[in-house]
């Protein structure tokens, strides 16, 4: 089965129960929709960061640090120290979608592009809506050759925020490689 199958379906699935999914803060849906219905790119932006600060946060003081602890190792290119942080946060927390989300983002910057997409696949089933999980699973599969599979990813991130920057762009490069190949 195709991976464009597989977490498509995930998907799907996933939207049919998204009350068990732990990203769903009240007002998520709201911005949602206003994410969807703005044409101004200021406003999309506002609402892009509120949905990432919603989905970031934590009930739980412990996971929030070892979030920022993760997300500060990550970034000082200290994979191993920021690793151990997210494996925690999903030991101790496993319906947090972010958690999962970070290793996979963590994974792919290891070049260990089968464990991102993973990880990449338990973001979604928590977070289907998942924009940015989505759209690091396009580049992803744009590494590694999926070309079909990737605009598909990059589509699916366009549909739920319309606003991403590069996602466009990204769906363009893949097609132009795309057509190369059939050459």
């Amino acid at each position: 089965m195709k991976l464009r199958s597989i977490l498509l379906a995930t998907v799907l699935f996933s939207l049919s129960s998204l009350s068990n999914a732990d990203q769903n803060a009240p007002e998520l849906e709201l911005l949602f929709d206003k994410l969807n219905d703005t044409s101004d790119s200021h406003s999309a932006q506002k609402l892009t960061s509120k949905i990432w600060q919603i989905w970031t946060y934590n009930d739980r003081d412990d996971i929030n640090k070892l979030m920022h602890a993760g997300v500060t190792l990550m970034n000082a290119r200290q994979y191993k120290g920021a690793l151990a942080q997210f494996d925690r946060i999903i030991e101790l927390e496993p319906t947090f979608a972010e958690g999962w989300n970070k290793r996979a983002t963590l994974y792919f910057l290891m070049d260990r592009y089968d464990d991102s997409i993973n990880d990449i696949r338990e973001t979604l089933t928590r977070e289907p809506r998942h924009f940015g999980a989505m759209s690091g699973l396009g580049v992803i599969l744009t590494e590694t050759g999926d070309h079909t599979d990737a605009i598909a990813a990059f589509e699916y991130a366009l549909k739920v925020n319309p606003h991403l920057p590069g996602v466009a762009e990204n769906i363009e490069k893949v097609k132009r490689l795309l057509r190369k190949n059939t050459i």
